[in-house]
């Protein structure tokens, strides 16, 4: 699957990035709202449209299964099922 992002990070990049904006005074709780608005936001670019359909959200331990649970949200308030 293409993507549009302008780059992929490694998992090591990614958590030093998340405890410098938690150093900056951002949530645990906000980056997980974003990362799992993002991924929904990407899957309704893909996939559209999805209301109606049946998603299948794959929810893995710690705050990528979190990210997931957001997804899933905001993917079922879109109006997949």
């Amino acid at each position: 699957m293409e993507t549009d992002l302008p780059f992929v990070v490694t998992a090591a990049q990614m958590r030093a990035a998340e405890e410098a904006a938690v150093a900056r005074g951002d949530d645990w709780a906000g980056l997980m709202e974003r990362a799992g608005a993002g991924v929904a936001t990407a899957a309704l670019h893909h996939f559209a449209p999805l209301v109606g359909r049946d998603v299948l959200v794959l929810v893995g331990p710690g705050n990528n299964g979190g990210d997931a649970l957001v997804a899933a949200r905001h993917l079922a308030d879109a109006g997949a099922q």
